[in-house]
C-alpha cells in the first residue's frame, strides 16, 4: 500500500510536469516573433527550440517546468520576456501548493510506516512475553481465552495509548520548555481529555494568577 501511495505521487509530479511544461513550450513559442529580422529575446530564441527535435524540446520544458515546481531553479534554463515571467509566476505559486500536499502525503506515509512499525514491535514483545509465562507455567501452554484476554487488552491499549505523544526523550524534552500554562493545555484538552471528563471528580486544575 506505501509502495503504491509513493508511486502514486511520483507518477504525479511527472504528469503535472509534463502539461505544465507543454503549457510552457506553447506560450512561449505563440508569445515570440519568429520574423528573422525582428527576433526577440525570449526562452523559445535564446534556447534554439526551434532548431532541437520534438524529443529535445519535450525534456528541455519538462525539465524547466519541474525545476520550477519544485522550487528548486538551477538556472540553466529560465524565462526571458515579461510574459515568460508571469507565467513562471504562476508555475512558482502552483508548485508550491502541489509539493506543499506531496510533502504533507510523504510525512503522512512515514508517520503511518512508523506506526506500524511500532505495533508489529509491540506484538513481537507481547508473544515473547506470554512465551515466558508459558515457560513459568512449567512449559505448558496458557489458556486460550487468558491469551485472547491479554491481546485484546494490549491491543485496546495501543490504539489508544495517550503516553505515545511524548514517549521519547525529544517529545519530553520539548513538552518541558513549553509554558506551564501551554503545557496544562495539552494534558487537559488533548491527551487526556476523555480521562479527566470522567474522573473529574479526583482532579483539579490549578489556575494561574492573570
Amino acid at each position: 500500500m506505501y509502495i503504491f501511495r509513493v508511486f502514486r505521487l511520483v507518477l504525479f509530479i511527472l504528469i503535472l510536469s509534463y502539461f505544465l511544461g507543454t503549457f510552457w513550450y506553447i506560450i512561449t513559442k505563440h508569445t515570440t516573433n519568429h520574423d528573422a529580422e525582428m527576433r526577440e529575446f525570449t526562452f523559445y530564441n535564446e534556447y534554439d527550440l526551434e532548431s532541437k527535435s520534438d524529443w529535445q524540446n519535450l525534456i528541455i520544458v519538462v525539465y524547466f517546468a519541474f525545476t520550477t515546481l519544485s522550487t528548486v531553479g538551477f538556472g540553466d534554463y529560465n524565462p526571458k520576456s515579461e510574459i515568460e515571467r508571469i507565467v513562471t509566476t504562476f508555475i512558482l505559486l502552483v508548485g508550491v501548493a502541489c509539493f506543499s500536499y506531496i510533502m504533507g502525503q510523504f510525512i503522512d506515509i512515514l508517520m503511518n510506516l512508523q506506526n506500524v512499525t511500532a505495533d508489529n514491535e509491540d506484538s513481537e514483545n507481547l508473544s515473547k512475553w506470554l512465551g515466558l509465562l508459558a515457560h513459568f507455567n512449567r512449559s505448558s501452554p496458557l489458556p486460550k481465552e487468558m491469551t485472547k484476554r491479554f491481546e485484546r487488552y494490549f491491543e485496546y491499549y495501543w490504539a489508544n495509548d495517550k503516553n505515545y505523544a511524548i514517549k521519547s526523550q525529544i517529545d519530553v524534552r520539548f513538552m518541558t520548555e513549553l509554558p506551564n500554562h501551554i503545557q496544562t493545555d495539552i494534558y487537559r484538552r488533548f491527551l487526556f481529555a476523555d480521562f479527566i471528563y470522567l474522573f473529574k471528580i479526583h482532579f483539579r486544575m490549578q489556575k494561574e494568577n492573570t
